[in-house]
């Protein structure tokens, strides 16, 4: 419920609760909706939810936001973690819907800012920093062919052929092991 609101901003409360207690009448969600926030406060000590004709956070709270690209060009795990963890919601109806469509924008806007970072180190003749940033693209991306490319080529130009083989490896194994595909003409050309 509060990544809900703190995602989307004030939501109007009939829709929120309706998304979020589907399989209860109006009157039933909209009392869930309403108890929430008095539970959370008791439990936590903390107003973390208003409820009137929209559901919002309070003017007060502070949020940790998401970690900017430039938290990630510092930091390249900054942005490992999921949203809202690994906790499933599958039988949540639409809110999983909704999550997941969060989730997939959340992972997306991590692999462009690791891409855009190794492909500027990269750019720059920072090879080991582009290194770095593309091994953590490879973790984030284990299907994508791409990405398991860069790493080979970046050793290889380190001179390093031992990684650029051994990093060869790890991108025919996923693939093969998940989808039974062999590596690209490209992928080969390039060990």
């Amino acid at each position: 419920m509060l990544a809900y609101v703190v995602l989307n901003g004030a939501v109007p409360s009939v829709a929120a609760a309706g998304l979020l207690w589907p399989q209860s009448d109006e009157r039933g969600a909209m009392n869930n909706l309403r108890q929430r926030p008095h539970r959370l406060r008791r439990d936590t000590g903390a107003r973390l939810l208003e409820v009137t004709v929209t559901a919002r956070l309070p003017d007060d709270l502070v949020l940790k936001k998401r970690p900017a690209p430039s938290a990630v060009d510092a930091d390249p795990t900054a942005w490992d973690d999921e949203l809202l963890g690994t906790l499933p919601y599958d039988a949540a109806g639409e809110f999983s819907t909704w999550l997941a469509v969060k989730r997939k924008a959340w992972a997306d806007a991590r692999v462009e800012a690791l891409a855009g970072i190794a492909s500027e180190a990269e750019r720059q003749g920072r090879m080991a920093r582009a290194l770095v940033y593309a091994q953590r693209l490879g973790a984030h991306e284990p299907l994508s062919e791409h990405a398991h490319c860069r790493p080979m080529r970046l050793h290889y130009l380190r001179g390093d052929t031992a990684s650029a083989v051994a990093a060869f490896e790890v991108c025919e194994r996923a693939p093969k092991d998940e989808l039974e595909l062999r590596p690209s003409t490209e992928t080969l050309q390039l060990l």
